[in-house]
């Protein structure tokens, strides 16, 4: 009886099999289909979408145009000046045209050769280029000699930009006694900067790692003096830290707010790094819509700041995530991924500043004014 059931036992087994492996072609079908409905979108939308996003520095002499995307400059300790300074010829042949850069980096001089061979052979004009560089807070009351001393290491005759690193004097490890916050040093050296702006030197200039309450102190002593405000405010900004109220301030004052640190900063140094620290680039919500949208987590993130209006400038040093990261402006998020990414915020800060307090018992917020 068995032997004269096998026959039909052998084809309800392959019916079986066939079925499933239908439906699983059909999973992976619709799978394919949606990639490549997302990926034939931005190709045929290439010339609308493609487009760099830039903003006017409207606080500023010349009114320059930043792009919206830009490229980081900072090693973060782990990588030296040389392998920066290969990575930003990277960027720029690869299409980039914002570079962040900053004194302390100490990677200036590398980059300002990059940046020269590049003019040379034609690979981008000086007029398409945004160079941001940054006087470090010991360097205030010389910071004519160290804009000139960043132009000559970058071999150009004007930076676009020319950031107040912090507005705290105090340094890593400093040997003298620290100074504590004081709006009149901090209104003088903006009031130096822009005399540099008014002799061509930088295009604008502005400030970073500032709370909303020292930026309004700034304005009103400008507003006192008929003198040009920051233009520009550069802070902490991804997904668990997303400064809502600082990006709503910026927009109704005219600054353009700038996100460092905008994938989290995996590579941060061990000062602004804590063992129960919670780590964006692996948030479930992320690599869900990285999954149904076809990009990395990385370019889902990077997107997820072009769109909110702030302009963002990640590191990278291997050559594909530095092209990777550029495809973000070939894309969109949805509304409904954009409104899950924004439900993230834990207002959680990486680069918190301790080393920068001026008592032993001052708590770190106090940097930020509790905001």
């Amino acid at each position: 009886v068995f032997q004269s059931l096998l026959p039909a036992l052998n084809i309800l087994i392959m019916f079986l099999s066939t079925n499933a492996l239908s439906k699983r072609a059909l999973s992976v079908t619709r799978t394919t289909t949606l990639h490549a409905a997302r990926a034939l979108s931005a190709a045929t939308t290439t010339t609308a979408k493609s487009q760099p996003i830039n903003y006017e520095v409207r606080h500023s002499v010349s009114k320059p145009a930043i792009p919206a995307l830009g490229f980081g400059t900072w090693g973060v300790d782990n990588f030296s000046h040389d392998v920066m300074a290969k990575s930003v010829d990277v960027a720029l042949k690869t299409g980039y045209r914002h570079l962040d850069c900053a004194r302390v980096y100490g990677n200036e001089k590398e980059i300002g050769a990059v940046i020269a061979d590049n003019l040379k052979n034609g690979t981008v004009k000086r007029e398409e280029l945004f160079v941001t560089s940054k006087v470090f807070n010991h360097e205030w009351a010389t910071a004519p000699q160290a804009l000139e001393s960043s132009l000559k290491d970058l071999q150009l005759d004007y930076v676009d930009a020319f950031l107040i690193h912090w507005p705290f004097q105090n340094t890593p490890n400093m040997a003298g006694p620290r100074i504590a916050y004081q709006i009149e040093p901090l209104y003088a050296t903006h009031q130096t900067l822009n005399a540099m702006q008014v002799k061509g030197l930088t295009r604008s200039v502005g400030i970073c790692n500032a709370s909303i309450a020292k930026v309004k102190q700034l304005n009103a002593m400008c507003d006192r003096d008929q003198a040009v405000r920051p233009g520009i405010l550069q802070n902490e900004i991804h997904p668990y830290f997303q400064q809502k109220k600082q990006l709503e301030f910026c927009r109704k004052e005219g600054i353009v707010l700038t996100g460092f640190m905008p994938l989290g900063s995996p590579e941060r140094p061990a000062r602004s790094r804590r063992d129960d620290d919670p780590t964006v680039m692996m948030d479930p919500a992320l690599h869900a819509i990285s999954k149904s949208c076809g990009y990395s987590v990385a370019q889902v993130i990077i997107r997820w700041h072009l769109q909110r209006g702030t302009v963002c400038i990640p590191k990278a040093t291997e050559e594909w995530m530095i092209r990777q990261n550029l495809q973000t402006l070939d894309f969109t998020l949805t509304e409904e991924e954009m409104q899950t990414i924004d439900a993230l915020d834990k207002n959680f800060r990486y680069h918190r500043g301790e080393f920068l307090t001026w008592t032993d018992d001052m708590e770190w917020e106090e940097l930020w004014d509790y905001e």
